[in-house]
């Protein structure tokens, strides 16, 4: 213990307890990622936010005393490559503000919002049918339009289940 600051110094990580803490952290993290997806947060926005955590928590909280914090130990204790460091601490990394990446529920909404060819004359969103004939529009058309990714039954499926869309009579 340093006497002048009244704090220990950071132990040495041991791979021990890393892999101990394994189980822990599992129980911990799933709540939060049951949060960010029912929330909108996309895994690249959470990987991103916990990146810039993680170097502004090396760089804050485990400096050593009497040297200056360098992008060679903050990677060192993080894990991220040095130029990445570099990159996040020349920015500030801003640690309370949650990256702007939308998730793609968020931009097949925007876009089935904004589009001409999903609205009507108002710019209200057009009820789409799953599929159609050539250009129509139509929900498979929608989700093509932002993703080749994942499939748009998959996406129906997922947003008939948080209910954010009914399917009519009319398969609309």
């Amino acid at each position: 213990m340093d006497p002048s600051s009244g704090q220990s110094p950071p132990a040495a990580p041991s791979p021990l307890a890393a892999t101990q803490l394994h189980a822990p952290l599992a129980r911990l993290l799933r709540p939060l990622v049951r949060l960010c997806i029912r929330s909108g947060m996309t895994f690249p926005a959470l990987a991103q936010l916990l990146r810039e955590l993680f170097v502004n928590v090396a760089e804050h909280d485990f400096a050593l005393d009497g040297k200056p914090q360098t992008d060679s130990r903050v990677s060192l204790l993080t894990g991220i490559h040095r130029k990445e460091v570099a990159r996040l601490r020349g920015a500030g990394a801003p640690v309370n503000e949650v990256p702007a990446t939308l998730s793609r529920t968020s931009a097949i909404i925007a876009h089935w919002l904004a589009a001409p060819e999903f609205t009507d004359a108002k710019g209200e969103p057009l009820p789409l049918p799953r599929t159609a004939e050539g250009d129509a529009p139509s929900f498979e058309a929608l989700v093509a339009a932002i993703t080749k990714d994942v499939r748009p039954r998959a996406v129906l499926d997922e947003w008939l289940d948080r209910k954010l869309v009914t399917i009519d009579a009319q398969d609309n």
